[in-house]
């Protein structure tokens, strides 16, 4: 057998959907199995998924696939690995047989597996450095352990004199001002804050004040916002008596718009968002006055004056309502410290990390020490690296990967990334897609690592869709290709261009694109015409597939599956409650108890 001699690469692959990802990462996993001389090779690959299910997935590909090629099938694979690797055939079949049956003993050391199962197989390692109680508990519920530490907080309210007056002191004006005092939903609000990956570097942004400290401070913006209505009236009033000066009727105002600009603040101290939308409108389009006035002598010399004054007012507008929003959410944020303190102190009462705490805790570990000491404490080290669905890579992420990256392209190793910025979808959890689109730039923190990178990088294109028909194909190419063009903005310009996918699937298919008016859709006329055009086309019900936004539109469609008594299977159909046989049942036996109970 020939040894392939490691060469250092960093592959990446920007791949759409149909294109033979999981096909193509197999493929690279076995051929680097296949490439080295042991058969154990399995336990220097580190293979990086986002789900349980992608990971699994890929581990059944593989055996799989090993298990047909020593069975003498799959040859496509066999053939791809032969003229790969210069290897006959028939050693691949007979490689297959025994690399297999070293994945089936030794299991637990193949390596394919999500970015958070590796991280905290990371920090088990290092608990005792981070502190950490060897038996901790993963919490996986973040809202319900926000809440629980919220509760927590409130009531320990009535204990802290400061506390206690500060918060009665914010009832008092929510009562005066009528409005909802709600202060466990405010905390709530912030969640992304607190349960962010990189919490850390928000909070630390922000001063760390009292609680007395923050009184005096939301004095001061209260008083920002009665400041800002007053300047307001002022200017308002100064307005009223331009109009009485330039001696114009009513009717010269277009739309009264005058009269609503300068009696803002008139009645109440209060106006609504989107009347300082409707004046930056007007002011936008200038039209102050009525046709028959614009040449009117007084209309054209005072034009410029009630321009200037309804600027103004724009003006003090937009920072009236900086400080609102700014006072609407200062309860909650004045309690961030305190509720900061009381999760840490949860955390540690009941031996408990956050899945968020994740990447900040290897984060640590990875600034500290050298990939080497990392992989002995793992009691692994991988030379090959492989990530699957790079686009969903949060920076925290990515950051403490880059080492391991570096590591292996300094021994020769090989390295793969693969994703698809267009179905970047974990953005709620720091999901950083400009960082595949920016590769091989990485961010200028990590400059030690840009060099080896930069040096070895590979850019690859899966180009052929395998899996949808032409029609499919050749919309989205039309459709991303105008998104490209048409979107004023350089992110998702780079990320749609040059995505164009080649046909390979012979079947012609059928896109069709329908906007309706809300008023005129009715659902049910719309589904069943659907579906019986589908049906009289040669189409079975199984064969079709309904995707909607949200649960409640699913629920609605199921509903008028029922009506139109057409079989269907969702995941509310397979509960109990939903079968229409068990609710006669159930309710036939509920009027016989009641019957008994009344008889």
């Amino acid at each position: 057998m020939n040894t392939v001699e490691n060469i250092s690469s960093l592959n990446v692959y920007r791949s759409s959907a149909g294109s033979g990802k999981t096909y193509t990462l197999v493929n690279i996993y076995l051929k680097l199995l296949f490439s080295s001389t042991s058969d154990y090779a399995f336990k220097s690959i580190l293979a990086i998924t986002f789900t349980n299910k992608a990971a699994d997935e890929m581990k059944q590909r593989v055996i799989s696939t090993l298990e047909m090629i020593s069975n003498g099938k799959k040859g496509d694979v066999k053939t791809y690995l032969s003229n790969e690797l210069s290897i006959k055939p028939s050693l691949v079949q007979l490689r297959a047989k025994s690399i297999l049956s070293k994945i089936i003993h030794n299991y637990s050391d193949v390596s394919i597996l999500t970015i958070d199962r590796f991280t905290h197989k990371i920090i088990k390692s290092f608990s005792k450095e981070l502190g950490l109680s060897f038996q901790y508990d993963i919490e996986l519920e973040e809202k319900d352990f926000l809440e629980e530490c919220i509760v927590q907080l409130l009531d320990y309210v009535g204990s802290d004199k400061v506390l206690t007056k500060y918060l009665n002191e914010m009832v008092d004006e929510s009562v005066r001002k009528s409005e909802n005092f709600n202060i466990e939903r405010q905390l709530n609000l912030f969640k992304d804050l607190l349960f962010k990956s990189d919490r850390e570097d928000r909070i630390n942004a922000l001063d760390k004040l009292n609680i007395k400290e923050f009184s005096e401070l939301r004095k001061a913006v209260l008083q920002s916002i009665n400041e800002s209505i007053n300047v307001v009236k002022e200017i308002a009033n100064e307005g009223r008596q331009l109009i009485h000066e330039s001696g114009l009727p009513e009717k010269a105002f277009s739309r009264k718009r005058c009269n609503q600009v300068f009696n803002v603040f008139i009645d109440d101290d209060f106006v609504e968002y989107k009347f300082l939308e409707k004046l930056e409108k007007w002011i936008d389009d200038g039209k102050w006055f009525n046709k028959a006035y614009l040449s009117d002598s007084s209309a054209v010399l005072f034009e410029p004056k009630f321009l200037k004054k309804a600027l103004h007012i724009s003006n003090e507008l937009g920072s009236y309502f900086k400080f609102l929003e700014i006072d609407k959410h200062f309860t909650a944020f004045s309690l961030v410290f305190l509720l900061i303190e009381r999760i840490e102190k949860s955390k540690i009462d009941k031996g408990v990390i956050l899945i968020s705490d994740f990447n900040q805790l290897i984060g640590e570990i990875i600034k500290n020490e050298p990939a080497g000491f990392i992989y002995e404490r793992l009691g692994s080290r991988y030379s090959h690296v492989l990530i699957d669905e790079f686009q969903d890579t949060s920076s925290k992420q990515w950051s403490n990967l880059l080492p391991l990256v570096h590591e292996s392209l300094s021994t020769g190793g090989t390295n793969l990334l693969v994703g698809d910025a267009k179905q970047a979808i974990y953005r709620w959890r720091d999901g950083d897609v400009t960082q595949f689109v920016n590769l091989p730039e990485i961010d200028s923190s990590q400059k030690e690592f840009s060099s080896l990178i930069s040096q070895y990088y590979k850019e690859h294109k899966l180009e052929n869709n395998w899996r949808s028909s032409k029609s499919i194909v050749q919309f989205n190419n039309n459709l991303f290709s105008e998104i490209s063009t048409k979107f004023n903005h350089s992110s998702i310009s780079e990320i749609y261009k040059d995505v164009e996918q080649n046909v390979v699937n012979k079947d012609v298919g059928k896109v069709e694109v329908s906007v309706i008016e809300k008023d005129l859709f009715e659902l049910k006329d719309y589904i069943s015409n659907r579906i019986n055009l589908t049906i009289d086309q040669g189409f079975s019900y199984k064969d079709i597939n309904v995707l909607v936004r949200v649960k409640k539109e699913g629920a609605l469609v199921a509903e008028v599956f029922n009506e139109l008594d057409i079989p269907f299977v969702s995941d509310d159909s397979v509960f109990l409650g939903s079968s229409s046989d068990y609710k006669f049942l159930f309710h036939f036996i509920q009027f016989i108890e009641n019957e008994n109970q009344y008889s």
